[in-house]
């Protein structure tokens, strides 16, 4: 990860919705630091366009930035998201169905080698996606029982759509909407790119993302992501009757080819935003990129303000729509029927699905043992370290081995690290230069010899269990910068710990292909923990034989 981030970080603060520079005397404790919802809605564009990105903090009075990034300058966006998290919530909403990125080739720059900027050309512009329920329900005719199956749904959409039997399908009431067009969209390989680059950005900062659609504030440190489509709320609002908008949404893309619908839909919005939210516009919404991404900024104001919702399903698929009407939400619809839209033979746990997937896969082959733990505190720490956002096989592992090797006794236990790291600098032990990790090393050392843990042996007792000993000790390791859930679950597997799993972007993307949608981290270590069960093995010991598949048959860049 580019070193600049951690310098941006430290010199700034995010303060009435942008960055500023940090006051003389700034505390980087972010339980000091006030607490708010910070804002950001993004649509993701093709190669020749680059991001659209408005934002606002959930103020009483917003007031929304506009502003376009190129694809290359995308970790901007990645560093200002995570300076913004450090002390609020963070809700983004993105233009792209992110439940569709399991078999997506995806570059881990956003400027890799070969990159064309200006057409439509690989490495950002390719692989169109399946349609899901919630798309297929709005290309339905509402009263046409065998392509919609659930009656309820039908009898919602129908009152956005017009009543009686001539009830068209949403999409060809709001020609302006088309969700096949949306799953076609051509971008697939940046959003995986950027939301990797996002995940192993927050690991490196101690902050958490997270991604359950039934938004509840949370403390700050946490960025959660919703998915938009944005030329849907602009039917939902038209549909509705909402002051200002017009009845029916047509086609406002590209918008120099159609001014005067796009022109009446960017004031209609412009308007609701003051109207509704006492948000003000910096500048003029003046493309339909804008649009979308003020749209989506508008479905976050609408998350915070308690008029939000959701059309189709956590699990299958869903994007963020305003809730414009009284009765019952689409959310709530949804759940309930979910196994009619869908189909009968749903399964019935996470664990299960994730087990049956392996089972099906020709190539995975369960790793017999692990090598664990190396009984050298250095090995261990400096492992646990580097992980986060390095290449393990190239970087983080040479490493493991050169201090294992290097200094076999001298730095065995922790106190012994810690004095050779002190005496000899980081530099020479690690072989490594960047003073962000090397921080990280001396302060857990400091941690562990202040709280008598100098072997892995001690490690275990002191950092796994359930008991409130256990709970405090996680919460001690979880104050030094960098140390995540995941990096302290990986610090548990490195000291011997079977029951647990360290969840990085390579079992993440793992959970994806195999259909397995959870709401955050701790889901999605407990699918894997309960899946490893199912198939006779430890989490830990699936955790490696995944992480291993995704390395080498699953790599998907």
């Amino acid at each position: 990860m580019d070193s600049r981030a951690g310098r941006r970080t430290a010199r700034l603060v995010w303060r009435d919705g942008d960055l500023q520079p940090a006051d003389v005397g700034h505390s980087e404790s972010r339980a000091r630091r006030s607490f708010g919802l910070a804002l950001f809605g993004v649509d993701p564009g093709s190669s020749d366009k680059g991001w659209a990105v408005a934002v606002c903090t959930a103020t009483a009075r917003p007031h929304v930035r506009l502003q376009q990034m190129p694809i290359a300058d995308l970790g901007v966006l990645v560093d200002e998201l995570c300076v913004a998290a450090e002390s609020n919530h963070v809700l983004l909403s993105l233009d792209a169905p992110l439940r569709a990125f399991g078999g997506v080739q995806a570059p881990e720059s956003f400027a890799p080698q070969g990159a064309v900027s200006g057409t439509r050309a690989w490495p950002f512009n390719v692989n169109a996606f399946a349609q899901r329920p919630c798309e297929k329900a709005l290309g339905s005719k509402p009263p046409d029982t065998p392509s919609l199956p659930a009656a309820e749904l039908r009898t919602a959409l129908a009152k956005l759509c017009r009543s009686g039997d001539d009830c068209p399908a949403f999409v060809t009431r709001h020609p302006g909407v088309s969700v096949l067009g949306y799953m076609g969209a051509p971008h697939a390989p940046v959003i995986r790119t950027f939301l990797d680059a996002l995940v192993r950005r927050a690991d490196e900062c101690g902050l958490r993302i997270a991604s359950d659609p039934a938004f509840r504030q949370q403390d700050a440190g946490v960025i959660t992501v919703f998915e938009s489509h944005p030329a849907v709320s602009l039917g939902f609002y038209a549909s509705a009757g909402v002051a200002g908008f017009p009845r029916t949404v047509n086609k406002y893309k590209p918008w120099s080819q159609n001014h005067e619908a796009f022109d009446a839909l960017a004031e209609a919005v412009g308007s609701h935003l003051l109207s509704v939210h006492a948000a003000d516009l910096e500048c003029s919404i003046a493309s339909d990129d804008d649009l979308d991404a003020v749209v989506g900024l508008m479905n976050l104001l609408d998350l915070a303000g308690g008029t939000g919702d959701l059309f189709g399903t956590a699990e299958e698929g869903y994007f963020l729509v305003p809730r414009v009407t009284r009765t019952r939400s689409f959310l709530d619809i949804w759940r309930s029927v979910r196994t009619q839209v869908v189909g009968e033979s749903l399964p019935t746990t996470a664990a299960g699905q994730l087990a049956a997937y392996i089972e099906g896969l020709d190539e995975f082959r369960m790793v017999e043992e692990l090598a664990l733990p190396y009984n050298h505190m250095g090995a261990t720490i400096t492992d646990a370290v580097l992980q986060a956002g390095l290449r393990y096989e190239t970087v983080v592992w040479p490493r493991v081995q050169h201090v294992m090797e290097a200094y076999p006794e001298a730095a065995r236990q922790t106190s012994g690290f810690l004095t050779t790291l002190r005496e000899r600098g980081g530099e020479d032990v690690v072989n490594w230069t960047h003073a962000e990790k090397l921080g990280r090393m001396d302060a857990v050392a400091e941690l562990f010899v202040a709280q008598g843990v100098e072997t892995e042996s001690d490690l275990r007792a002191w950092l796994c269990g359930d008991g409130p000993d256990c709970r405090e000790h996680v919460a001690k390791l979880a104050q030094v910068r960098g140390m995540g859930p995941k990096t302290i679950d990986y610090f548990k597997i490195l000291c011997g710990e079977q029951d647990t799993a360290a969840v990085d972007v390579h079992l993440t993307r793992f959970l994806e292909q195999a259909g397995i949608r959870v709401a955050g981290y701790e889901q999605a270590r407990d699918a894997i923990a309960d899946a490893a069960s199912e198939l006779g093995v430890t989490a830990a010991q699936l955790d490696h034989s995944i992480w291993t598949y995704m390395s080498k048959v699953g790599r998907t860049w």
